[in-house]
């Protein structure tokens, strides 16, 4: 599971971004759609890891009869290898509301024991009544990573109401935006764009910039440019660094190999969509930059 809740905020995380939280593994964590306890896994960034960070259900529990989390978690991952239709099913806790959390380590409340302990929210809340019921199967997501999956993986549902902090568009299909090849320049207003990485390009990641070419941008008769994604991550821990860059390796790693087995069968190259809300810059329409690891993803085309 990529996503858990501390059991004493009903706040959902998702596991690559708790590893500033104070005493992140010890508290009582929970699967999102029902009181299962579960444990990160791979989360702190201190060290490499082979899988990416995701949460794990304790040995000795297991999900009630009415969660969804497990089915939800079955039509992500076939929507990785096809397009999911109508008849495989509604996923449950369908996220309608995201938040971003802050940069800056939350600590535990004075006095409250760490186990269970309440935390002080930082991440933006919904106003008061606009966040609908679980029994809507609506919920609220922080960051970007789990409404990616769900444009991606389904289709049928893109029509499904979504709010997302400074992005125009009240759907997952308004809020969504594909950039392609341009003539000439433009401005287009904050949305969470789609486009493909060129990932046998090597990334400097010593510098305080990261820069991330696309596979569109700018195509005249006279010019070609391409457009890039600047990840300013000077103001980032060195753990949040440290998971984005093996977050991007991990990927990354697989597509080479991907793509090697490809050359040599014959077979059609693999290819990775970027989606990433970033402000356009003034001084070059082809450049945006993205300045939070919650606001950036890499999901395999299909």
């Amino acid at each position: 599971m990529e996503e858990g809740r501390i059991y004493s905020t009903n706040d959902n995380w998702h596991a690559a971004d708790i590893y500033d939280l104070n005493n992140a593994d010890q508290l009582d964590w929970r699967c999102v759609g029902c009181d299962a306890s579960v444990f990160p896994v791979a989360w702190d960034g201190l060290r490499k890891y082979k899988k990416s960070a995701h949460f794990k259900i304790h040995p000795r529990t297991r999900h009630e009869n009415l969660c969804g989390i497990e089915q939800v978690e079955t039509l992500l991952e076939t929507g990785r290898s096809r397009e999911i239709k109508s008849t495989d099913g509604f996923p449950d806790h369908l996220p309608s509301i995201v938040s971003f959390r802050s940069l800056t380590t939350i600590v535990p409340v004075e006095g409250e024991a760490s186990k269970g302990g309440k935390l002080k929210s930082i991440a933006p809340t919904a106003p008061a009544g606009s966040l609908p019921s679980r029994a809507s199967h609506r919920c609220q997501t922080q960051g970007i990573r789990r409404i990616c999956e769900i444009y991606h993986g389904f289709p049928h549902l893109r029509g499904e109401p979504l709010r997302v902090p400074g992005c125009t568009g009240e759907t997952y299909r308004e809020i969504f935006k594909r950039l392609g090849n341009t003539e000439g320049p433009f401005r287009i207003q904050n949305k969470i764009h789609v486009v493909g990485v060129r990932y046998r390009s090597k990334m400097d990641y010593a510098q305080p910039e990261l820069r991330i070419e696309l596979n569109a941008g700018l195509k005249t008769e006279d010019e070609t440019r391409r457009y890039q994604v600047v990840v300013d991550w000077r103001e980032w821990s060195e753990r949040a660094r440290t998971l984005f860059k093996n977050f991007l390796e991990e990927k990354l790693n697989i597509l080479q190999e991907q793509y090697q087995a490809a050359v040599k069968q014959k077979a059609p190259l693999p290819s990775v969509d970027m989606y990433f809300l970033g402000e356009q810059c003034a001084e070059d329409f082809l450049t945006f930059r993205v300045d939070h690891p919650q606001k950036i993803h890499l999901i395999p085309r299909l």
